[in-house]
């Protein structure tokens, strides 16, 4: 199996109005929502948003 680099612009573009997780690099906290927007490289706005720590416990929910 070999990498195949991607231009991350162009991957980030197609993601929106699609369901996306975005894991933060430190920490254990996830955010899976629906990708509004995306603004600058990494500024997102996402709608529906479901926050997870310690990978299973929910800790709210965001409507946009």
């Amino acid at each position: 199996m070999s990498f195949v680099p991607v231009n991350p612009r162009p991957f980030l573009q197609d993601l929106v109005n699609k369901d996306v997780v975005v894991r933060l690099k430190w920490g254990e906290t996830e955010y899976k929502g629906r990708l509004v927007v995306r603004i600058a490289f990494l500024i997102w706005e996402l709608s529906k948003v479901h926050i997870y720590m310690l990978t299973s416990i929910v800790v709210g929910v965001s409507e946009h």
